[in-house]
């Protein structure tokens, strides 16, 4: 064997083909791909009562036979370790495993050697075990010095010990990918309707490949003699481009489980795994992962909707509207829906523009990719587990794997994720949310709207809230406020894990927004870092009341929303007498209107208020605007919580709440509410945008709308035969399924309501279907419930909508 000393980039980590094996793939810093063979045991630990003699104990596990072969021989696989465990010392024991087939066996074993306690750790994946007690940090550099070995893969493997190098990252080769498919309308049948085109996009590299061909002068078009050859041929390109990142956009949800089926169907494989074997589909309550082995395959649909769609506040995630968003430019305007008639009786120049629909869809997907990837790489680095789980990940599962990197310090254990039976034990029980305050209706000008600086974060801080901290005694502790005649006490003698955890995190992003406002307004990667630490640090709170949480302690969520009310009541007290008219407050903002009193001394009141503040936390201005609108509630007994219009004085509007920013209303409906919006908060009154709903009225009876903007989404939530009510969607749904196309929950059912008799439902029916539309139905169902009750709060009533000698009444503004 030869040995040799490589630095590379560690892009992720699998299971290998032995027990205790790990398969690391990266790239070397000359550019080749690699995979470096190492192997670390599993292990667990068992925590003892306090009485009980641990030598006694190590002697009687070192004993346990599994299978009548010895699976713990000696003492270097047993050994004795003082711990922490939820912040107390406790004795414990840590058990090597040679095989982790034996853990069940060896685990029960344990569990009847008197003097156990628990046993914990015993279901910590082995790949996300390695990189944490590696202290290995995924896309940074890394150095294995081993033997090269005769690998499995179709890359350089070295078999050694990977050590973290520097913190230098990767800059990968990517390359993106676009199906289209067959379709007569609705949703294709993957057992039924062929992959027509597939797209490509790398660095100086785009291509996309038909079965259909046709004349065309565009270099970037290629032709194969039919699909099978199709999905070869994709095969092929990825391989030969050779990318360390292969990015789709919901490619895990469609474009490869699609191609799978079409791939089966042909008995050829996708055998883009650098073993040269079939790709396989991990699915888990009906969500599915693709995972390459060699290539990290990231479909970025995820990570945009899931960890960035909070900051965007889209009514829609398809990669047209995502686009539009982030990169200012969207889809071609292509009809997908008829791709049947286009292949079998297009123009040549159709089908090239169809092409040329799919190429854009992957450039698209590559642009996104290229705005994104700094947030991806910070929250990598941030957290500490490769970029495919990085991809897919929840809110909650950042925290838990922070948690689990940052453990060694504290020397603690990590508690067992809960069973089925203590996750539903943990859903009987809830706690009270954040403090809301009804708005005022009405149309209310010059307000300020101010927020706390990472409030929960800053509570959990000055009150050292944490499972460790959790105590009966009250003295030494933090009491918290009054929560259903109840109250939790929180020992403040030791910090807690979590609140130093939390001080660390808030200290360091609030040393990046100083760098960011003093030099770095615009560096991309200085606003990811910021981002990153922000919705690590937010999402602490709610992952404490989490039922399916490690590090579970739901007296942890109720205390630190409990003294967020309180803090919210102060401020709102505080504000009163300051002579600020209080219009709303929800949460962690308030907003109050300015009245006779200037912007100089709202910001004089931030600073009063901030000098009672505890350490850390801080009430911030996050803007003036100059007007807001808000809306009564449905039964009139007040205003509507989490639904209003604000306009601030660079003309940008804020809408939260309304239609217009909900996609289970028509388009139309949403677009009018819109302009219906704008116009008021603009003009200070409702003269134009009373004109302009009665004109849009009149030009929906007569039917001048375009049938597209009819069209109206609702998403399948569960099973379509599991519904009692059948909506128009389910009914859209159920005719779909009949016709031989696959839907189900998650799926989005677009349906236009036609004319005719029968129940609404009866009258839904798919775009390519319609032939016009109900304006009795959108007029009475869709616009007017969308605009009603913004111009009922400026006095006027239905029938004035209606009815165009409402144009009398202009006078009253």
């Amino acid at each position: 064997m030869i040995k040799q000393a490589v630095q590379f980039y560690l892009t992720d980590v699998i299971s290998g083909a032995e027990d205790n094996e790990l398969n690391i793939f990266g790239r070397t810093k000359e550019g080749k791909k690699i995979c470096v063979v190492d192997h670390l045991n599993h292990y667990f630990y068992v925590i003892l009562k306090n009485l009980a003699d641990p030598k006694k104990i190590e002697e009687k596990i070192k004993k346990i036979h599994v299978k009548e072969n010895e699976k713990i021989s000696s003492s270097s696989y047993v050994s004795f370790e003082e711990k922490r465990f939820i912040g107390k010392n406790v004795k414990a024991i840590k058990v090597v495993l040679h095989s982790k087939k034996d853990l069940s066996d060896i685990k029960a074993a344990i569990k009847e050697i008197n003097g156990v306690d628990k046993i914990h750790e015993t279901d910590i994946p082995l790949s996300k075990r390695y990189l944490i007690d590696r202290g290995l940090t995924p896309l940074a550099l890394c150095e294995v010095n081993g033997d090269i070995i005769r690998g499995d893969f179709e890359c350089e493997c070295i078999k050694g010990k990977v050590v973290p190098l520097s913190t230098e990252i990767i800059k990968p080769r990517v390359l993106a990918f676009d199906i289209e498919t067959f379709s007569k309308g609705g949703m294709p049948v993957e057992e039924r309707d062929p992959v027509l085109t597939i797209a490509l996009k790398g660095d100086n590299f785009e291509k996309v490949i038909s079965w259909n061909k046709f004349d065309t002068d565009r270099v970037e078009i290629s032709f194969v003699k039919d699909e099978k050859k199709l999905i070869e041929e994709f095969v092929k390109i990825v391989k030969a481009y050779d990318p360390d990142y292969l990015i789709g956009y919901f490619s895990d949800g469609f474009d490869f489980p699609y191609l799978k089926k079409r791939a089966d169907i042909f008995n050829i494989k996708l055998n883009l795994n650098l073993d040269k074997s079939n790709i396989s589909i991990r699915k888990n309550l009906g969500n599915s992962k693709i995972k390459i082995k060699g290539i990290v395959h990231l479909d970025i649909f995820k990570f945009i909707r899931y960890i960035m769609g909070g900051s965007l506040r889209l009514d829609s995630f398809s990669l047209d509207s995502v686009s539009k968003e982030l990169l200012g430019e969207g889809k071609h305007a292509v009809d997908v829906a008829k791709s049947s008639e286009i292949f079998e009786e297009g123009l040549d120049r159709d089908k090239e523009e169809f092409c040329l629909y799919n190429l854009q869809d992957a450039n698209l997907t590559f642009k996104l990719f290229e705005k994104i990837v700094p947030n991806l790489n910070e929250i990598v680095k941030l957290v500490g587990q490769p970029v495919f789980d990085i991809c897919r990940t929840s809110f909650g599962q950042l925290v838990e794997w922070y948690l689990m990197k940052r453990m060694k310090e504290f020397n603690e254990i990590y508690p067992n994720k809960p069973d089925v039976y203590k996750i539903r034990e943990r859903r009987q029980h809830s706690y009270m949310g954040g403090s809301v305050l009804e708005p005022t209706p009405g149309l209310h000008e010059n307000i300020a709207v101010v927020d706390f600086r990472a409030f929960w974060p800053s509570i959990i801080s000055a009150y050292n809230i944490c499972p460790s901290t959790l105590t009966e005694n009250k003295e030494h502790a933090n009491e918290s406020p009054d929560i259903n005649g109840k109250r939790y006490y929180f020992n403040y003698k030791e910090e807690g894990f979590i609140p130093k955890i939390i001080t660390d995190l808030i200290q360091r992003r609030i040393r990046i927004n100083e760098i960011i406002k003093n030099e770095g307004k615009n560096d991309p990667i200085l606003n990811a870092r910021s981002y990153s630490l922000k919705i690590l640090t937010n999402s602490f709170y709610g992952y404490l009341g989490f039922f399916g949480a490690r590090w579970y302690a739901l007296e942890c969520s109720a205390s630190i929303t409990a003294y967020g009310r309180e803090y919210i009541q102060k401020v709102i007290e505080h504000a009163k007498k300051s002579g600020f008219e209080v219009l709303y407050s929800d949460t962690d903002s308030i907003m109050f209107i300015l009245g006779d009193k200037t912007k100089a001394d709202a910001l004089n009141f931030l600073k009063e208020i901030n000098r009672e503040l505890p350490s850390l936390m801080e009430l911030e201005l996050e803007n003036f605007y100059k007007r807001g609108l808000f809306v009564v509630k449905k039964d009139k007994s007040g205003g509507a919580k989490k639904k209003y219009a604000l306009l601030d004085y660079n003309d940008k509007l804020d809408v939260r709440g309304f239609e217009t920013v909900r996609r289970d209303w028509s388009y139309i409906a949403r677009d009018i509410q819109k302009d219906v919006i704008k116009m008021i908060l603009k003009d200070g009154n409702c003269k134009n945008a009373l004109k302009y709903i009665i004109e849009m009225i009149n030009e929906i009876k007569e039917n001048k709308i375009p049938l597209d903007k009819m069209i109206i989404q609702t998403q399948l939530k569960r099973d379509i035969e599991s519904y009692d009510l059948v909506g128009p969607h389910v009914a859209v749904a159920r005719r779909m399924v009949k016709g031989g196309f696959s839907v189900g929950p998650g799926s989005i059912i677009r349906y236009v309501i036609t004319k005719g008799d029968g129940l609404i439902r009866d009258k839904a029916r798919l775009l390519e279907e319609s032939e016009n539309y109900d304006s009795e139905y959108y007029i009475n169902h869709q616009i007017l419930p969308a605009v009603e009750k913004i111009f009922e709060i400026l006095g006027y009533k239905k029938e004035d909508l209606l009815n165009e000698k409402s144009q009398s009444h202009l006078g009253d503004f």
